[in-house]
């Protein structure tokens, strides 16, 4: 927990000066509009919108955490990577 502290304190420290990211670069926001798109892109069908549903509820988690992680492992060890 200790090693995480000083990772803690640079984040609370940057979103104290710099606040949160701009719109189009929240990662929030690129989540959101990724479901909009697949649900713009959805089938009409209720067998094959079933089983596109479970792929994008499954794809867009996985894709942001695998993001997340390898933002993660690429953080510089000052900032508690």
């Amino acid at each position: 927990m200790v090693d995480r502290l000083p990772g803690f304190v640079s984040g609370v420290l940057l979103d104290a000066v710099l606040g949160d990211p701009p719109n189009a670069a929240h990662p929030v926001v690129l989540i959101g509009r990724a479901a909009a798109l697949a649900r713009r892109c959805a089938p009409t069908n209720d067998a094959s919108r079933r089983k596109y549903g479970v792929a994008i509820a499954t794809a867009i988690p996985v894709t942001a955490a695998v993001a997340a992680g390898l933002i993660e492992r690429r953080w510089p060890a000052w900032l508690g990577g």
